[in-house]
């Protein structure tokens, strides 16, 4: 994958600007240029959909305040492109501003984090058979891994976020180490199910992770069980998606190729609404050296006129969105209102941001 190194300097983020911080600011943002992560090409074209102000454009110093996405003319795979480069987001994800538990975490989160997965991991266990050793990469406060381990799975968890990784261990007990999945990820183990939720799509390089993946769970053919936000639903909330610390957004078609090239063969997926509008996927483990079938290609202009439609459709999904948003009010006003003084003060950082520029 080639990844150009670039300073942000206005809209094109192009020039070349002095990278040393002033005193007491945050350090400037590189933006990197990157090709497709299925087939390789460098020739792409801007995606029709403009993306919604951002609320993290201050941090990562956004030009006009907005992320910049591209589709692939070869496959249709739609990703961010220039987009920050890896220190801002180690930044974003070890101690920054990307989650919200700098304060601690509520317990009515905690009580989010065990019911979030129970759909999606009772869907996968149709199609999967008795429990065995399972991983979840990006396994937040371990919610997912609780339900696993409570119908008879051996679990352990990987998470780059310190806090949410030791509510895990301390306070269900889970085997959870903390940093990222990559190739220099060691384990004596090997897994019968890999499962990630909202993770795939913050990757930088998500073959690369999904390789990783697969060589825990080759030796036994294992299933991998990815969830990501997807456009392709009548009444998508993926307009939402489209800000910075999300690299790329995938279809059926776009997350099989990319899974394929890994090693690994679909064995099923479903789209499924909610306060997300979300792509479940299941894939196996081929045996290691097992030749991959190839990208399936998907028209792109057919791409581009979905994602023009994103914003048109959100509205769509608000209901959906808002009644989770009321169960979380009745359930921690105190925790509701922390939000919402967040919220508006990110906004007034953005529009400064927008304005200074």
């Amino acid at each position: 994958m080639n990844r150009t190194l670039i300073a942000a300097a206005g809209p094109t983020a192009e020039a070349a600007i002095d990278p040393s911080p002033a005193p007491g600011a945050a350090p400037a943002t590189d933006f990197e240029r990157v090709d497709c992560a299925v087939c390789g090409s460098e020739i792409v074209s801007p995606a029709r959909v403009r993306p919604p102000r951002d609320d993290l454009a201050s941090a990562l110093d956004l030009p006009r305040g907005r992320s910049r996405w591209v589709v692939c003319d070869g496959c249709g795979l739609v990703f961010q492109s220039p987009r920050p480069g890896p220190e801002a987001v180690r930044r974003l994800y070890t101690g920054g501003d990307y989650h919200t538990t700098r304060g601690g975490i509520p317990e009515h989160y905690v009580q989010y984090s065990l019911r979030r997965s129970v759909a999606a991991l009772d869907w996968a266990r149709e199609r999967i058979g008795s429990p065995g050793r399972a991983l979840d990469i990006g396994c937040g406060i371990g919610g997912a891994l609780v339900k696993l381990r409570d119908e008879g799975w051996e679990v352990a968890g990987i998470e780059p976020d310190d806090v949410m990784a030791e509510v895990a261990r301390n306070r269900f007990g889970i085997d959870v180490r903390t940093g990222v999945l990559d190739e220099h990820f060691v384990s004596d183990e090997d897994y019968d199910l890999a499962y990630s939720c909202h993770v795939w799509e913050h990757l930088a390089d998500p073959v690369a992770t999904s390789r990783a993946a697969h060589s825990l769970l080759a030796a036994r053919q294992g299933h991998l069980m990815i969830v990501v936000p997807t456009f392709r639903q009548v009444t998508t909330l993926a307009w939402s998606c489209f800000t910075a610390p999300h690299t790329y957004m995938f279809t059926e078609v776009s997350l099989a190729n990319v899974l394929d090239e890994a090693g690994f063969d679909v064995v099923d997926h479903r789209f499924q609404g909610g306060a997300d509008s979300e792509l479940w996927l299941l894939a196996r483990a081929r045996p290691a050296g097992a030749p991959s079938r190839g990208p399936v290609a998907e028209d792109a202009e057919v791409v581009q006129r979905e994602l023009a439609r994103v914003p048109l459709r959100a509205p769509l999904g608000v209901p959906r969105r808002v009644a989770t948003h009321v169960r979380t009010l009745a359930g921690d006003p105190a925790d509701f209102a922390r939000r919402a003084r967040r919220g508006v003060r990110r906004r007034a950082e953005r529009l400064g941001h927008v304005l200074g520029r």
